[in-house]
C-alpha cells in the first residue's frame, strides 16, 4: 500500500514540474503567431499595486518565453518574470504601469521581423482602473468585495483559435 501511494505521489510530482516547464516553442525563433495561446491579466491589489500579465503558451498551455522576441506595452519591454498579483506565480511578461495609465497597446515581438499588437481600453472592454488609492481600513470585512472581476476575448487575432483572452481583477470605486 505505501509503494503505491509513493508511486503516486512522484508521478504527481513529476506531472507538476512538467506543467511548470517552459515549452520546446522558448528554445527556437517563431515566425507563426497561431502556435500560441495569448491571454491577458490585468491585476490590481488592496495596495493599488498593479500589473498587466501577458501569458504566451503553446498548445499545451506551457509557458513560452520567446527566442529572439519580446514583448512591449505602451512602448516598454514587460520582463519575464513570475506574475505577483492574483496569480499562481505563472510566469509571463509583466508590466506594471503607473498611477495614470489605463490604456494598454500591447505589441508581441515573436522575432526581431515579426510584430503583432493589439489595444486595451474602454472601446475594447477594458474599463481602465477606477480607483487609484488603497483601500481604506473600514473597507475590509467579510461582506464587501472589494474587486471588479470580469473578463472577455478579442477576436480575429492571429493567434491560436484567432483570439486573446483578457481577464481583469481590479479595485471597485468607494
Amino acid at each position: 500500500m505505501k509503494a503505491r501511494i509513493y508511486t503516486l505521489l512522484f508521478l504527481l510530482s513529476i506531472l507538476g514540474m512538467q506543467s511548470c516547464s517552459k515549452s520546446a516553442l522558448s528554445d527556437i525563433e517563431l515566425t507563426d503567431p497561431s502556435l500560441l495561446k495569448v491571454s491577458v491579466r490585468i491585476a490590481q491589489d488592496y495596495n493599488n499595486n498593479k500589473e498587466v500579465q501577458v501569458f504566451i503558451r503553446d498548445k499545451n498551455s506551457r509557458p513560452v518565453q520567446l527566442e529572439n522576441g519580446w514583448v512591449e506595452v505602451n512602448g516598454i519591454v514587460a520582463h519575464w518574470d513570475r506574475a505577483d498579483i492574483h496569480s499562481l506565480n505563472e510566469r509571463g511578461y509583466i508590466y506594471r504601469p503607473d498611477d495614470y495609465e489605463h490604456d494598454f497597446r500591447i505589441y508581441i515581438h515573436l522575432n526581431p521581423r515579426d510584430v503583432y499588437w493589439f489595444d486595451l481600453n474602454p472601446s475594447t472592454g477594458f474599463p481602465g482602473f477606477i480607483r487609484n488609492y488603497p483601500l481604506h481600513d473600514d473597507e475590509f470585512h467579510p461582506e464587501y468585495d472589494p474587486y471588479i472581476n470580469d473578463h472577455y476575448k478579442l477576436y480575429d487575432m492571429p493567434f491560436r483559435n484567432e483570439v486573446v483572452k483578457v481577464d481583469y481583477k481590479i479595485l471597485k470605486p468607494r
